[in-house]
């Protein structure tokens, strides 16, 4: 039975043991200096792994991201989860003590030297994603996992923006450019959503790092969102990872995986595009994303129209990419989702439940879609009903 013990006293038991920073000041735990409600090890006796996991936003002190995900047991590693307060992309530390990313980065050094692994790795996504290649590459670890990382911070549009309540950057590294192309040691596994326009604009400024095999970046691109992960089998993406040494498309489930590459003007397209849409330029963006004949044929580009004609209020060319989307990407839940949800929102109920419906056949068993069709469902019934 898991319990909360002193890290000493959790050495001396057999099994998995979990260890708050705590009140008594010993090997580990003196580190900490009292109770740390952003740092939780989860131990393995005779562990040879060591796993760093970067929790996203909006968890408070004391919660950790990926706790169901990562038991020391399954993975026979030790774990350590880590978080930070304000959503603040690790830009100001874990908390007060350990206030900014060298102090941090101190930290974990000692835990290295503590546990000693053979085999080490950073997980995380969005914000987690972010520190798991930063602290990666500082830390020169084995393996990065990271799910939808921002190469780039503090740009008006980025997440680390828009949900970081502190908004204070460590300008050396705000972009992760310069780790990542002096990378030659790190395997850097980097999923993306393709349907997230954000995501694959900040992508732009390493270009030219995807593809080049001189260095340990691999960028895989699926057919959903930002919340990528939600879609996929973490756990088994890292213990495959451990096995092979870097994440393989195959370890995906079928028919989630778009592509392993975006060419290089694809990636300015969405740089340039989003920029526009920020200043509301939406002709302008749409101008962009139509700049050259192949676009058309690619899913992504098509759903990032349809978003654009919605929001300048084009509903009828909106759907129409949304209805195009699905056709191009017949086997993507996100795709088919996007439809129901703006079908829905232009009253057309027909289209959106059979959007919804084949939605949900991809995804059996999804909440969000299920109620989704429940709602469509009590509205049909009204409307017999009148």
């Amino acid at each position: 039975m898991s319990q909360w013990l002193p890290n000493a006293m959790a050495k001396q038991c057999r099994g998995q043991q979990d260890t708050w920073g705590g009140c008594q000041k010993m090997q580990i735990v003196d580190i900490i200096d009292g109770k740390c409600d952003n740092l939780l090890i989860r131990q393995f006796p005779g562990a040879e792994r060591l796993i760093f996991a970067f929790s996203h936003v909006d968890y408070p002190a004391g919660k950790f991201a990926m706790t169901n995900v990562f038991t020391s047991g399954d993975f026979r590693a030790n774990i350590i989860f880590i978080n930070c307060r304000d959503n603040s992309w690790y830009q100001n530390g874990i908390n007060q003590e350990y206030d900014s990313i060298e102090k941090c980065r101190n930290l974990f050094e000692e835990l290295l030297q503590y546990f000693a692994p053979n085999r080490t790795l950073a997980v995380g996504m969005s914000m987690g994603g972010y520190a798991a290649v930063l602290f990666g590459l500082l830390l020169d670890l084995d393996y990065v996992t990271a799910f939808t990382p921002e190469i780039i911070l503090d740009l008006p549009y980025c997440r680390s923006v828009t949900l970081n309540k502190l908004r204070s950057y460590d300008f050396r590294h705000i972009s992760l450019q310069y780790l990542l192309s002096a990378n030659r040691r790190t395997v850097v596994n980097a999923i993306y959503g393709a349907y997230d326009l954000i995501d694959l604009a900040l992508l732009w400024p390493i270009s030219h790092l995807l593809g080049n095999e001189d260095n340990k970046l691999r960028v895989t691109f699926c057919s959903e969102g930002h919340q990528v992960p939600l879609a996929l089998d973490v756990g088994n993406l890292v213990r495959g990872t451990f096995v092979v040494g870097q994440l393989q498309p195959r370890d995906i489930r079928a028919g989630i995986v778009l592509r392993t590459q975006h060419s290089q003007s694809e990636l300015y397209a969405y740089w340039r595009s989003m920029h526009y849409r920020v200043t509301g330029d939406l002709n302008s963006a749409n101008a962009v994303l139509t700049s050259e004949s192949d676009f058309s044929k690619l899913s992504w580009m098509n759903l990032f129209l349809a978003e654009n004609y919605r929001d300048a209020a084009d509903p009828d060319r909106a759907i129409d990419y949304f209805s195009l989307t699905a056709e191009q990407d017949p086997t993507s839940h996100y795709a088919w989702f996007r439809l129901a949800l703006f079908a829905e929102s232009q009253s057309k109920i027909d289209m959106a439940i059979n959007a919804g419906q084949k939605a949900l056949s991809l995804k059996p068993g999804d909440i969000v879609t299920a109620r989704f069709l429940e709602k469509l469902a009590g509205t049909t019934a009204q409307v017999v009903a009148s």
